[in-house]
């Protein structure tokens, strides 16, 4: 049963009980005032019997069942994996472009833990503003950072600090390619946010001096979703960003 469907059964109920309540009342009423022969009486107490015998076709719903009220987490977790189902896979070409920027980001052993998801990744293009994922894109970004918990593609609002910049870079380059590098100090940007002149720049030339780069999807919103891979792979990465439906952006083709 629905929340909808709850409330419609339970006004009909109310009116159900006050017909019925109403009905007595004004028979006790008359039968105060003018009196009643028993015969009367006979036909009011079998019109109840069958007024009440039909309460299901009033009310829809049958002596034999309670009107419980829905549990509404319930109910949105079934909505939820309704709606899941609804959803189709994503194309062959996004799904290429998802395994070849994994190919390139990760580590072999975190590909292999991915290729499940990639295989059933649904295409949430269509959703909507209101959905609780506005592309495939972000229900990838959050299932890598929520559940997943892998550094590849990251999420960044424009007023983020320069430290979460800074542990991001760090983890993906450690976690996928097993390397560090002399990234900037954090601390020298005091309170400015990653959107401040040369902070991409700063953190871009100190992995370039290691063979490798911030790469950037332009989602056309208030948000920096990055990534990093080798300098040598940049064809390549935008070729992948291509394939999901994006457009590739460097450090130096943003408008900083």
């Amino acid at each position: 049963m629905t929340e909808e469907e709850y409330h419609r059964i339970a006004r009909r109920e109310k009116i159900f009980y006050a017909v019925l309540i109403i009905a007595w009342c004004f028979a006790f009423v008359v039968w105060f005032t003018i009196g009643f022969p028993k015969a009367k009486w006979v036909l009011i107490g079998g019109g109840t019997l069958i007024y009440l015998y039909l309460k299901s076709t009033f009310t829809g719903l049958p002596w034999s069942r309670r009107l419980v009220r829905p549990d509404p987490v319930r109910m949105e977790a079934q909505e939820e994996v309704e709606t899941e189902e609804d959803y189709p896979l994503i194309s062959e070409t996004e799904r290429k472009g998802y395994t070849m920027l994994a190919e390139l980001c990760l580590a072999e052993e975190t590909q292999k833990k991915l290729v499940s998801f990639f295989e059933t990744l649904k295409d949430y293009s269509g959703a909507g503003e209101d959905a609780e994922y506005g592309s495939t894109l972000f229900y990838v970004m959050e299932y890598m950072d929520e559940e997943a918990h892998i550094f590849f593609l990251m999420g960044l609002d424009w007023k983020q600090d320069v430290e979460t910049l800074e542990w991001r870079i760090e983890s993906a380059l450690t976690e996928s390619f097993g390397v560090s590098a002399d990234l900037p100090d954090f601390r020298t940007y005091g309170n400015k946010s990653i959107s401040a002149p040369s902070v991409f720049a700063d953190y871009d030339s100190a992995l370039r001096r290691k063979g490798f780069q911030l790469g950037f999807i332009d989602v056309e919103c208030d948000e920096y979703v990055i990534f990093v891979h080798r300098t040598a792979d940049r064809d390549k990465a935008a070729n992948a960003v291509q394939r999901i439906g994006y457009r590739y952006k460097e450090v130096a083709d943003l408008a900083i």
